[in-house]
């Protein structure tokens, strides 16, 4: 599935959240399919304000995805852990302990072997959220977003901050 087959695969949906680990390119997939698909963007920090025709980046929340029922699509963002990894480290991103925290008051102590954002939220997108979604899962790479208007190549980005998209 490349972006034109995703954007067409996300018509027949009105509430579409788009999650993964923290910088596996959620808010830019977030902002290029809103901007497709003629969709409000609604950023992690906030809650839709209208019934439909959204998409909302959701990285931040995505511990307490599988209880919800309020979308009709989740998208879950594949991206290489170790460019992930790279993209932490280049913003300083330092949430790791808060994020296990979320989720150890969901999952229960089974959180607390985990050493990084990426495995941990891997680990229970497959074992346990995954199957209690309600809606539609699409799970895409994030390097299928090349076609997409606005994608910039790695080498275009090393100098990106937090929630930069181009």
């Amino acid at each position: 599935m490349n972006y034109s087959d995703l954007v067409e695969a996300c018509k027949k949906h009105r509430r579409i959240i788009v999650t993964g680990p923290q910088r596996s390119g959620t808010t830019f997939a977030s902002k290029a399919l809103a901007k497709s698909l003629d969709y409000v963007f609604v950023d992690e920090s906030r809650n839709p304000n209208q019934e439909d025709h959204y998409v909302w980046q959701f990285a931040s929340k995505v511990h307490s995805l599988h209880k919800r029922d309020d979308y009709d699509l989740v998208i879950w963002m594949n991206r290489d852990k170790k460019d992930v990894e790279l993209s932490e480290k280049r913003i300083q991103w330092s949430f790791f302990e808060f994020h296990r925290d979320q989720y150890r008051h969901v999952f229960g102590d089974e959180a607390m072997t985990f050493d990084n954002n990426y495995d941990m939220k891997h680990y229970f997108w497959n074992k346990v959220q995954k199957k209690d979604i309600k809606s539609k899962v699409i799970e895409f790479d994030y390097e299928r977003l090349s076609d997409a208007p606005g994608f910039l190549s790695k080498n275009k980005r090393v100098n990106f901050s937090s929630k930069q998209t181009c």
